[in-house]
């Protein structure tokens, strides 16, 4: 009996989308990521970065819906779990969720959104992730390179602009937040934008 009312209650909730309750329902299936280089060869060891955004107004940061961070495998995969369904009701998730970010000294850094250019904000339920349908590349690269250090600053600033401290928001990205901070530093890449910058967990 318990059995088959969780299956009535969560099919309902699938197909009611949350609009019943005056708000969203969103789901992601698992996400398979396979990170190469310009070769097609894997690159382990890159940490990656999904981030799922609630958004009011204007774009406005209202919080994250889901965060998740990994490293890829020797065979330069990684496997993001399915997560939901999970309600909405304080905002919307923009169509371009989630964000990928993808870091490993020696690469270009990657920032990229799900549906670039497509207009409107998700209606839910189901969250389809481009990146599961082929591999993404990234670019080997001298660290010393102009081209390197721009990178590596957008990142960056994806990273204040998209994860607010004042909130502690980055508590669940902490490893890619502390390795482009040190990155920053170490090639020398804080000008003109400072590490501090860079959100500060020190207080979550």
């Amino acid at each position: 009996m318990r059995r088959w009312l969780v299956v009535v209650v969560t099919s309902f909730l699938t197909l009611c989308g949350g609009s019943c309750f005056g708000g969203t329902s969103y789901t992601s299936p698992a996400v398979e990521l396979h990170v190469i280089d310009q070769d097609g060869d894997p690159v382990s060891d890159a940490l990656v970065l999904l981030t799922w955004k609630v958004a009011g107004p204007h774009d406005v940061t209202i919080r994250y819906l889901h965060i998740f961070e990994g490293r890829t495998d020797s065979g330069g995969r990684l496997s993001v779990p399915k997560w939901g369904p999970e309600w909405v009701t304080d905002g919307v998730l923009a169509s371009d969720q989630p964000h990928l970010r993808i870091f490993k000294s020696g690469y270009l850094p990657i920032f990229d959104q799900n549906s670039p250019g497509q207009a409107g904000y998700r209606t839910g339920p189901v969250i389809s992730v481009k990146w599961s349908s082929s591999p993404v590349a990234l670019m080997k690269v001298s660290t010393t390179t102009d081209q390197y250090k721009k990178a590596l600053r957008n990142v960056a600033l994806t990273l204040k602009f998209y994860v607010d401290d004042q909130q502690c928001l980055v508590r669940e990205a902490h490893e890619m937040v502390d390795e482009i901070r040190a990155e920053l530093a170490r090639v020398g890449a804080d000008h003109p934008y400072p590490i501090w910058l860079m959100p500060n967990r020190a207080g979550c």
